[in-house]
């Protein structure tokens, strides 16, 4: 079988345990050659970020911006509808720092509680499925992390946006987070 020389193509994926991108080589020298670029660090140059006014938004609170390693540490999402009509399916992409465990005990019970509807823990943040956000209300929730790598770190930013259209209806700066 002879392949034909074609140029680098990127995929993008997310798969359930872990985040990045596949960068396929498919050159005559490299027919099989697939590499693998999981991505932390994410430029997020975004015209989302600036939201006062708008409609809908969300904040992102973490008291302890200065934890040790291996201690449960608890940041809180507020979801705010300024609409008159409810904002339906809302998904809130809310920031870890590296290498952090999520007790999903926690996130059961939200689930179990109705503040949620469904999460998915992934490398970067954790993924909330959000129903429904009823107008002129807002819907706040925590959720825990244990940080298990040591350091100073930016988190990604906290996201919010409707789940039929990936355009995000907010996008927050999530600030730092030291570990010792």
């Amino acid at each position: 079988v002879t392949k034909t020389p074609q140029p680098l193509r990127q995929f993008s994926f997310v798969p359930s345990s872990n985040e990045g991108r596949f960068l396929v080589d498919s050159s005559a020298e490299t027919a099989a050659m697939v590499q693998l670029v999981s991505e932390y660090a994410v430029d997020w140059d975004s015209r989302f970020a600036d939201v006062e006014g708008e409609a809908f938004g969300a904040e992102l609170e973490i008291p302890s911006r200065a934890t040790k390693r291996g201690a449960v540490t608890r940041a809180y999402v507020r979801l705010d509808n300024q609409l008159e009509t409810a904002a339906r399916m809302v998904i809130v992409e809310a920031p870890l720092p590296p290498g952090a465990f999520v007790p999903t005990d926690a996130l059961d019970a939200l689930v179990a509680g109705g503040a949620i509807d469904l999460y998915e823990v992934l490398p970067t943040h954790v993924r909330f499925y959000v129903d429904a956000v009823p107008g002129k209300q807002e819907r706040v929730f925590a959720y825990d992390f244990v940080p298990l790598v040591r350091g100073a770190f930016s988190l990604p930013p906290l996201r919010a946006y409707p789940y039929y259209s990936p355009e995000p209806v907010t996008e927050v700066d999530a600030g730092d987070i030291t570990t010792r």
